[in-house]
């Protein structure tokens, strides 16, 4: 199988921005890729800002970068051995 989960697209219209909608989504997208133990890539734009935020406040991480875009990946956070 796939070795991770690539978000290929996203986009909210603008007068539905800023309403938790983006959140929800890549957290349900997050829950799935963690289930799943693996991790999720994406795409943005340098000049897409706001969208970098988002992406980071949810623990995503830059990876690469081109003229244009920035890669970003998401991993499930590891949890503590017990004991």
């Amino acid at each position: 199988g796939d070795m991770s989960i690539r978000l290929v697209y996203m986009a909210l219209l603008p007068r539905v921005r800023r309403r938790g909608y983006g959140r929800c989504l890549l957290q349900a997208l997050q829950a799935e890729a963690a289930l799943k133990r693996k991790p999720v890539t994406l795409s943005v734009s340098k000049q897409n800002i706001a969208a970098q935020r988002l992406y980071a406040s949810l623990g995503w991480s830059a990876t690469n970068q081109d003229d244009a875009n920035l890669e970003m990946i998401w991993l499930k956070p590891e949890t503590p051995a017990a004991g």
